[in-house]
């Protein structure tokens, strides 16, 4: 399971995960009315730096049973709630085909979670909740990453850059240290 991030992670529940081959691990759901996983961060991470994750989803169509709608959902929460769900924030993604892998997008730009820096819990569950219906999937390549334009995360992080537009040298000065920076043309 390659989790890449800016956080340090540490899988909490493996009910329903597997690994299944190298890096690739397997979510199995036996009819269970909550199976997910859950991933426990070590520290809160901050929405403004990770606002969006992607991964690569496989669901075996023959695993499905019931009319429940082939999705994957990515839930945020703060894991030192008693009841971490009840202010989690959540974005579904449906899976158009089954038996083949997609890449799927989970944006939190624009939500109420940009606003939050208590999350440290990321809970993925296929299929929904509160059902009894079964699948298998297969998940690789989760990663975190920011999707928010040099505009926007100036003014979330604090950070100046000039001179715009640029010559030949781009400045920055920030008032935490930068850890790395991509510049895309």
């Amino acid at each position: 399971f390659l989790l890449t991030s800016s956080f340090p992670t540490r899988l909490i529940s493996s009910r329903v995960l597997q690994c299944f081959d190298g890096d690739v691990d397997q979510y199995i759901d036996n009819g269970g009315t909550y199976a997910n996983v859950q991933i426990s961060t070590c520290n809160k991470f901050d929405m403004a730096l990770t606002n969006t994750f992607t991964m690569d989803v496989y669901i075996d169509g023959a695993s499905l049973s019931g009319s429940q709608t082939n999705q994957v959902a990515f839930k945020l929460q703060d894991g030192t709630q008693g009841a971490p769900w009840e202010s989690q924030e959540v974005s579904v993604v449906t899976i158009d085909a089954v038996d083949t892998w997609q890449t799927v997008v989970f944006d939190f730009t624009g939500t109420a979670a940009m606003d939050r820096t208590d999350f440290d819990n990321v809970v993925i569950q296929f299929n929904g909740e509160g059902n009894n219906d079964t699948v298998t999937a297969y998940i690789d390549n989760l990663q975190s990453s920011n999707t928010l334009g040099i505009d926007d995360v100036n003014q979330i992080s604090s950070f100046n850059f000039f001179p715009n537009p640029v010559n030949d040298v781009l400045t920055i000065k920030a008032q935490a240290s930068i850890d790395s920076i991509t510049v895309y043309n």
